[in-house]
């Protein structure tokens, strides 16, 4: 029975602490921490939580010995392993960095999640060919279809974008149900200029996840770019009834525009306006900013879109 109370008075703690961490009141958060510890010093929620308070802290160290500690309690623990890893990357321990991360794989039957993660690791390191040494060893040894993607991916992100559609199409074949391939093949067609078939690959992405506002935008600034507005039209005022999404907004003031509906578009212009500065307000250091910028313009409120356009390179800095 006193066992049962104090894990009702852990679980307790653990829920409040992590409001003050969403909060970033981290001072208070830390110390709702200490107290889980002195309870269940093997609690693996408290010692997770105490290293990523230690990481914003800038304490990478004092962050490590957390998640050690999760590790030898629990080898399992994934994000363990990879904030380790992440820790000795702040630190410039690159090689440790990676081992923790192959380590991780070891214990975790090479989970893609933590695959991924080193391929970022080896690319934000500049070990190119490393990284892609080792997308070819995944491709033959550990899991085909992650290969391609990853290599498909790779070339993407170099700018290799016929290579990049070769791959992707493999991987089409491989697995038409791979949302993945196909939005690959839709940016990587984009790039190259051909709007048509990015355009028939985002309805295949679209097809696949019908929730997913991120294709439904691409898939009207496609329509947009190359001239079909009003079906563009079309898939804004449908998306807009399901998500009222300030970018969807802007784009549909876009569509109007090229339509000669100078009127309406400018209704749809202030409405975007209006939910984009409420999200400023509440998330002032989330990537608002850009599209906001673009609105006052269109709106020729010039003397406004200085700061967001700044703000907006502050973030991306």
């Amino acid at each position: 029975m006193v066992k049962f109370i104090k894990k009702i008075k852990v679980n307790f703690l653990i829920r409040k602490s992590l409001r003050f961490f969403d909060k970033k009141e981290f001072d208070s958060a830390l110390s709702l921490i200490n107290e889980v510890l002195l309870i269940f010093p093997n609690c693996e929620k408290a010692l997770y939580l105490k290293g990523k308070i230690y990481q914003v802290f800038g304490k990478p160290t004092e962050s490590q010995i957390c998640y050690e500690k999760i590790i030898k309690i629990n080898s399992k623990f994934i994000h363990a392993w990879i904030e380790k890893a992440m820790c000795f990357a702040i630190l410039k321990k690159y090689d440790e960095a990676l081992k923790a991360l192959d380590d991780g794989l070891n214990f975790n039957n090479n989970n893609h999640g933590m695959i991924r993660i080193k391929i970022q690791f080896l690319k934000d390191f500049g070990r190119y060919d490393e990284c892609l040494d080792y997308i070819n060893f995944v491709l033959k040894n550990v899991d085909k279809e992650l290969g391609i993607e990853l290599k498909a991916e790779m070339f993407l992100s170099e700018g290799k974008f016929i290579d990049s559609c070769s791959y992707f199409r493999k991987l089409c074949v491989l697995n038409s149900e791979n949302i993945n391939a196909w939005y690959g093949l839709s940016s990587a067609s984009y790039f190259l200029g051909n709007l048509d078939d990015a355009i028939k690959y985002m309805e295949n992405c679209i097809e696949l996840d019908k929730k997913n506002s991120t294709f439904l935008l691409l898939y009207a600034s496609y329509l947009i770019e190359n001239e079909l507005y009003d079906k563009s039209l079309k898939v804004l005022n449908k998306s807009i009834k399901k998500y009222n999404d300030f970018n969807f907004y802007y784009l549909r003031g876009l569509c109007l525009d090229f339509l000669n509906n100078e009127k309406k578009a400018e209704k749809s212009y202030k409405k975007g306006l209006k939910i984009g500065l409420k999200l400023v307000k509440l998330y002032p250091d989330e990537n608002f900013h850009e599209v906001i910028g673009i609105i006052l313009e269109r709106l020729n409120y010039s003397d406004e879109t200085r700061e967001y356009f700044e703000k907006y390179n502050e973030l991306n800095s």
